[in-house]
């Protein structure tokens, strides 16, 4: 939100433009959004492929997580992280 003002001098009228509130912007390009969230895919990618390797348990809120599930895991987080790095390409 911003107002305007009106100031006269002996030159004319100049406006000044008074803005109230500051925003932080922090601008990240089409790419390197695709590539940081490709890459955490793959990380998570390579987490659970060394679940299944080294035969960890996860327990969630008491929750065993069968070792099946990490197979699906696993195979979701490489496709999703395989198609942003091919989209971040083009």
């Amino acid at each position: 939100m911003s107002k305007e003002y009106l100031k006269h001098t002996m030159y004319g009228i100049i406006i000044i433009k008074v803005v109230h509130k500051v925003t932080l912007t922090f601008l990240m390009s089409h790419k390197i959004y695709l590539k940081v969230t490709s890459a955490l895919f793959l990380i998570i990618a390579v987490l659970h492929a060394l679940r299944l390797l080294y035969g960890w348990e996860a327990i969630i809120g008491g929750w065993m997580v069968p070792s099946w599930l990490s197979w699906i895991a696993l195979v979701v987080a490489l496709f999703l992280g395989y198609q942003g790095m091919k989209l971040a390409k083009k």
